[in-house]
């Protein structure tokens, strides 16, 4: 079982305050277009702040402009472990395929994307996040 992190006061030092709660944004294809699956895009930043700037938003436009339903991961930072980060993604994974007809993709048919350290979740998300 991952560990669990207790975070009650921001000193300052964290990107988040401890009410923070992971989110999926979504990037729908636009109308008219064949959708071709999906890809849930984890922007990096050393977990410490996420890169959405350049990492997260306008990768999931490009995506879903060529037909990709788009899905940004903004999962949990510093002082959560990287475990309790990875989690989130595979959150984000089951709500996809859950909701895989609504966005008219397989449920089979999800890519993961990831930048700078989130590549460690992506990596390591079968250690942490069997099942999903």
């Amino acid at each position: 079982m991952p560990s669990e992190t207790e975070y009650t006061e921001n000193n300052g030092g964290y990107a988040d305050d401890p009410g923070f709660r992971p989110t999926v944004r979504t990037f729908p294809v636009p109308e008219e277009t064949e959708v071709k699956g999906a890809v849930l895009i984890c922007a990096g930043g050393a977990f410490q702040y996420r890169s959405d700037q350049y990492e997260g938003t306008p990768v999931a436009e490009a995506l879903s402009q060529r037909g990709y339903q788009s899905f940004v991961v903004d999962y949990r930072l510093r002082p959560y472990t990287q475990e309790e980060g990875a989690l989130d993604l595979a959150r984000a994974v089951r709500f996809v395929r859950s909701h895989g007809e609504e966005y008219g993709i397989d449920q089979e048919d999800i890519a993961v994307m990831g930048f700078s350290a989130y590549l460690f979740c992506i990596r390591n998300q079968g250690s942490f996040c069997r099942g999903i």
